[in-house]
């Protein structure tokens, strides 16, 4: 689980990082205006796309604890979806 939640939530949450410093630079060094808005809406996408990343890192783990599962977790993540919008319906 945590392998896939630093894959697929580290990934987007330190690519969102990185482009602060580019922002920056555009703006002060290449003298390129872009209205704060894109700024905004780059990181917004980045740290939400690293929540997602936390939640499916979660999901794609097999729940049971004799089995491995698979790489990616796409199998363990069709079975416990489900599960999971079950059990939260029944509350």
């Amino acid at each position: 689980m945590l392998g896939r939640i630093a894959l697929f939530a580290g990934i987007p949450f330190f690519a969102s990082l990185l482009l602060f410093p580019a922002f920056y630079y555009l703006k002060v060094v290449l003298d390129i205006d872009l209205p704060m808005f894109v700024v905004y809406i780059v990181s917004f996408i980045g740290l939400g796309g690293s929540l997602a990343g936390i939640s499916y890192g979660v999901l794609s783990t097999s729940w049971d604890a004799g089995r491995e599962g698979t790489f990616l977790g796409v199998d363990e993540f069709k079975a416990n979806l489900p599960a999971l919008m079950s059990r939260m319906n029944r509350k």
